[in-house]
C-alpha cells in the first residue's frame, strides 16, 4: 500500500501537472518517489512531465526507474519506447514495447 505521505506529495504534482508546471511536478514526483520508491505510478508520471519538456534522456532515466520499481508495470515499458523513439534509438524502442507486451502475456 502506498505512503500516506507519497500520495500526498504525488497530488500536488498532479496539480502542477495539471497546469502545465512540468519541472515542478517533477520535482513533487521524484519526492514521492524518494519516500516510497516502489510505487512505478511516481516515476511513471516524472517521464510524463520529461516529455512535455522534451527532455527525452530524462524522460528515458525516469521510465527506467519505473520499471525498476515495478517490472509488470506496462505503462512505464510504454514512456521507455517513447523516450527511445525520440532518441531515435529504434532497436530499443521495439525491444521496450516487446518487453511490455510480454508482461501481459
Amino acid at each position: 500500500m502506498p505512503h500516506a505521505r507519497a500520495e500526498a506529495i504525488k497530488t500536488e504534482g498532479n496539480a502542477f501537472f495539471k497546469n502545465g508546471s512540468y519541472a515542478a511536478a517533477i520535482e513533487k514526483y521524484d519526492a514521492a518517489s524518494a519516500i516510497d520508491p516502489t510505487v512505478p505510478a511516481y516515476q511513471s508520471n516524472a517521464a510524463a512531465c520529461w516529455e512535455k519538456l522534451a527532455n527525452y534522456p530524462q524522460m528515458e532515466a525516469a521510465a527506467r526507474k519505473c520499471i525498476s520499481a515495478d517490472k509488470k508495470f506496462v505503462k512505464g515499458y510504454f514512456r521507455l519506447a517513447t523516450a527511445l523513439k525520440h532518441q531515435n534509438d529504434l532497436t530499443a524502442c521495439v525491444k521496450a514495447l516487446e518487453s511490455g507486451l510480454s508482461v501481459q502475456a
